[in-house]
């Protein structure tokens, strides 16, 4: 029994250092960012999600294991920007993600495409453990990033692909926070998609004002500074829609197909 369970130990760890070793290849040029913002919710790299996995207090975890195991079973693929794809690829972003999440899913009934979130289906199982400190939950947020990233180009190939919230909702609210209430200029390295996570065809924000009754001063000072962030963004660029409480998700679908369907705006990688 001993033997059993011994050997079962060796071979996790072992896939756990494949899972690492397999991903560190192709990003290790990767460079954080200066500061701690890392610490603070955004990941630049893969290497850095396996880097708080690796720490000694973490990898020996069954949970951390069964995680890693999942993501290294499920996504396979090494440089998500170099997979050649034929169809596009959007993102909504929006202060609410109740707003979002209604948005990308009637976006994706009009385009016929599949519609995703974060973490991946399947992935829900690991949230209550993850919770219990910021930095194992930032890490399997990130995780769920570049798992749904994976899922995303399987369906590519196929068909558009919506995903309701991705990458930027995490890293502009951690870029806010530390760095209020003055952003750095825009050619910052902090205003960089991760060079190693598929990269979005179209990104929406979809600005939208909340009443006053609902929000604090601090937490409308955070909110601004978050629209900033994504104002300074340059690659991808981001489409704003500004959007009050009298116009209705159909009437944003149907602005966000006018840029869509825009031949002048279709990303070069697309075009035939």
């Amino acid at each position: 029994m001993n033997h059993v369970l011994e050997s079962t130990t060796v071979c996790l760890f072992s896939l756990f250092i494949e899972c690492f070793s397999y991903y560190s290849e192709f990003d290790s040029d990767v460079t954080e960012p200066p500061g701690r913002i890392n610490e603070i919710g955004a990941c630049y790299s893969l290497s850095c999600i396996m880097n708080t996995f690796n720490k000694s207090e973490y990898r020996s975890l069954p949970q951390v294991r069964d995680l890693l195991e999942t993501y290294h079973y499920n996504c396979y693929l090494r440089d998500m920007n170099s997979v050649s794809r034929r169809h596009v690829f959007i993102v909504i972003e929006a202060p609410r993600r109740r707003k979002r999440f209604l948005i990308a899913k009637r976006l994706g009934k009009a385009l016929g495409a599949a519609v995703m979130f974060s973490p991946p289906v399947g992935w829900g199982k690991f949230r209550g453990f993850f919770n219990k400190t910021i930095e194992m939950r930032r890490a399997f947020h990130s995780l769920s990033l570049y798992g749904t990233a994976n899922n995303a180009l399987q369906y590519l190939g196929r068909r558009p692909v919506v995903m309701s919230g991705f990458w930027l909702d995490q890293a502009t609210f951690s870029i806010a926070k530390k760095y209020y209430p003055d952003l750095p200029p825009p050619e910052s390295s902090i205003f960089q998609w991760p060079k190693d996570l598929l990269k979005p065809d179209f990104t929406f924000f979809v600005n939208e004002p909340l009443p006053r009754a609902f929000i604090k001063k601090r937490e409308e000072s955070i909110r601004y500074q978050i629209l900033q962030v994504y104002r300074r963004w340059v690659d991808p660029p981001i489409t704003e829609l500004y959007v009050d409480n009298d116009i209705g998700i159909p009437a944003v679908v149907e602005e966000m197909l006018t840029f869509i369907n825009n031949p002048a705006l279709t990303p070069s990688s697309l075009r035939t």
